[in-house]
């Protein structure tokens, strides 16, 4: 993307982890326009998913999200 470039939406939102893509999601459902800004790399779909099904401990649905660090 071009630093030039001007983007508008109703809501900007920091961060496309599970919360910011899940309110990006609802919001975007609802009609409103959304733009999600995130720093890291851009991981594919089916890359997490093969991740998430290889880990050898799932303790539940959010396994690759520990709520410890």
């Amino acid at each position: 993307m071009s630093s030039d470039q001007n983007l508008s939406a109703d809501v900007v939102i920091v961060g496309s982890g599970v919360a910011g893509s899940s309110i990006a999601n609802e919001l975007a459902r609802a009609g409103i326009s959304v733009i999600v800004l995130e720093a890291g790399p851009r991981v594919d779909r089916q890359h997490f998913v093969d991740n998430f099904r290889n880990l050898e401990n799932k303790p539940s649905y959010q396994g690759p999200f520990p709520s410890t660090p």
